[in-house]
C-alpha cells in the first residue's frame, strides 16, 4: 500500500513539474547564429518563446543562452549536447541534465571542485564557477595551457571564492589568437606560502564559434582577466595575458 501512494506521488510530482515546464516563458539571451527555430517559429537574439521548446538546430556547435522569466536562472544551450543527451526538447533536456547532475551549488571541498572541472565546458562569454576558497590580492585562481608548444599562464578573475574563465583566455601579451579546443589546468595560489595547489587539470574548454554580443540582463555580468607571472612553471614563455 505505501509502495502504491510513493508510486502515485511521484507520477503526480512529475505531472506538477511537466506542466509547469509547459508555461515556462524563456528570453534568448545570447545566440551564436543569426536565427534559430523553436516550437516551428524562428526567432533572433531577444525573442521569447513558451512550452518545452521544441529546437530545431542547424549545426553541430549552434548555441544559445536562455533565461527563465519566473526563476531568472541562466542556461546555455549547445546543440552537440542535445545530441548526447538525445533530447527532443528544452524541458526534456534541462529535466534530465537536472537528474544527473550532483555538483550544484557552491563547491566545498578540493574533491568537489576536481570533480566538477574534470568535465567538458562551452565557452561563450563566461564560465563562472562559485568555491569558498579563501580569495584576496594574495590568494587567486589560475589556469594554465599549451599553445605552441608553449605553457601559457592566465590568472583568473577572481571575487570571494568565484572564479571566472572568458575569451580572454585567448589573448597572449594583449593580442588575440584563434580560439580552439584546448585542455586546461586550474590551480589556486597563495602568495604567502608560494605555493600552487592543482584543482583540476582536465577542464576541457571548447569555444563556441561566431559569438555574438549577449544582450544585457540584470542579473548578469561580464568579466575579463589578468595578466599572471610565472610562478611555479617550467616553460618557455609565462607570465602572458
Amino acid at each position: 500500500m505505501k509502495r502504491r501512494k510513493f508510486i502515485l506521488a511521484l507520477l503526480l510530482t512529475t505531472a506538477i513539474i511537466s506542466l509547469q515546464a509547459q508555461n515556462d516563458s524563456w528570453r534568448i539571451l545570447f545566440l551564436n547564429t543569426p536565427e534559430i527555430v523553436i516550437n516551428g517559429q524562428t526567432l533572433h537574439r531577444g525573442d521569447t518563446f513558451q512550452g518545452p521548446g521544441n529546437i530545431r538546430w542547424s549545426a553541430p556547435r549552434q548555441a544559445m543562452k536562455v533565461i527563465n522569466l519566473s526563476t531568472r536562472k541562466q542556461r546555455l544551450v549547445v546543440s552537440e549536447q542535445f545530441t548526447k543527451a538525445q533530447a527532443r526538447t528544452l524541458e526534456e533536456f534541462l529535466r534530465g541534465e537536472k537528474s544527473l547532475s550532483t555538483r550544484q551549488g557552491v563547491l566545498t571541498t578540493l574533491t568537489e571542485i576536481n570533480d566538477y572541472l574534470s568535465d567538458t565546458f562551452y565557452l561563450a562569454d563566461s564560465i563562472i564557477v562559485a568555491t569558498t576558497l579563501p580569495t584576496d590580492s594574495t590568494r587567486f585562481f589560475y589556469a594554465s595551457y599549451l599553445y605552441q608548444g608553449e605553457c601559457i599562464n592566465k590568472r583568473l578573475y577572481t571575487h570571494r571564492g568565484e572564479f571566472v574563465i572568458t575569451p580572454a583566455l585567448y589573448t597572449i601579451d594583449g593580442t588575440a589568437i584563434p580560439p580552439f579546443d584546448i585542455t586546461l589546468k586550474v590551480y589556486y595560489y597563495d602568495t604567502s606560502k608560494e605555493s600552487a595547489t592543482l584543482l583540476s587539470d582536465r577542464m576541457q574548454i571548447i569555444p563556441l564559434p561566431d559569438c555574438q554580443e549577449p544582450i544585457s540582463d540584470s542579473k548578469s555580468s561580464q568579466r575579463g582577466g589578468k595578466q599572471l607571472k610565472s610562478r611555479g612553471q617550467k616553460s618557455k614563455k609565462n607570465g602572458h595575458q
